[in-house]
């Protein structure tokens, strides 16, 4: 299994999508009571971050850039690095090299992160982080105090234990991805231009 980077405008190669949705989707059960209709939900671990993007009207050399990309896939056979192409980074005023400052537990919605020099910086809410290797998004405003530390609240809950000291990356964090569908096909149209719509849902090293 080979991991690829998609290529978007960031990375110089193909233009921002012409449609873009990124989401979450929950892992939960409902049960409705056939006597009363009262609903009872279960909560269960495993939240993955879903991306559907659509390119309409591409030209060479984007649609070569695009083909030779989907065909790397083969299928579900490997897997793509995404960010959220729309806020690649922070709207907050923190940067810097980032680490976990203590231990995560499994389950935790709460973390402190650290960065040396960083006083009085902020993390908004709609802020996403890869920390310690899941991609998160920040729910609460925080300011980090003068060590640098800034406490946060996060969404989802984090899958496994993150160690102290691991990295947290806010320029263009990242999960890991495959498609939904195990094919990819070209909608053509007069012109040479090329249109694409393809999904894909995240998944756990």
């Amino acid at each position: 299994m080979t991991t690829y980077a998609f290529p978007t405008a960031a990375s110089g190669f193909l233009p921002y999508p012409s449609g873009y949705q990124f989401g979450q989707r929950s892992n939960t059960m409902l049960h409705t009571s056939p006597l009363s209709g009262n609903i009872q939900t279960i909560e269960l671990p495993g939240a993955r971050w879903c991306v559907s993007i659509v390119y309409t009207n591409l030209i060479e050399p984007n649609i070569g850039i695009l083909e030779a990309f989907l065909a790397q896939l083969r299928g579900q056979a490997n897997r793509v690095t995404l960010f959220d192409i729309v806020k690649p980074m922070p709207t907050g005023t923190m940067q810097g090299t980032m680490t976990v400052n203590g231990s995560i537990t499994a389950g935790a919605t709460t973390c402190t992160v650290t960065a040396a020099g960083q006083t009085a910086k902020t993390l908004l809410r709609g802020d996403k982080l890869n920390i310690g290797g899941e991609l998160k998004v920040i729910v609460a405003d925080a300011t980090s105090d003068g060590s640098g530390n800034i406490a946060l609240t996060v969404e989802p809950p984090f899958r496994g234990t993150i160690v102290n000291g691991a990295s947290v990356v806010w320029n263009q964090p990242t999960a890991l991805f495959l498609p939904q569908a195990p094919e990819w096909k070209r909608t053509g149209a007069q012109g040479n231009w090329s249109s694409y719509t393809f999904d894909f849902v995240e998944t756990f090293a």
